[in-house]
């Protein structure tokens, strides 16, 4: 099953909201899960470089900035 919705920002930190407000999830350094980039879900893992804010590190060691209404989803694996 996956949970699907938006990359959103407060307090600090990025989160999925899904489809209900209720529904978020609040990313940790660390995090693994998916978001569309380019047409195709790719996992990422969410890292935190301090001052120069958060980012995402792609399969492939890529770093991508998060973008607010980006389409995210955490997949059961």
């Amino acid at each position: 099953m996956n949970t699907e919705g938006i990359l959103g920002y407060a307090l600090g930190h990025y989160m999925l909201i899904g489809q209900h407000d209720v529904d978020q999830q609040c990313f940790q350094a660390g995090d693994v899960f998916e978001v569309r980039i380019g047409g195709e879900w790719q996992a990422v893992r969410m890292v935190s470089g301090g001052y120069k804010g958060w980012y995402f590190v792609k399969a492939d060691g890529q770093r991508v900035r998060p973008a607010l209404g980006m389409k995210a989803r955490l997949a059961d694996v």
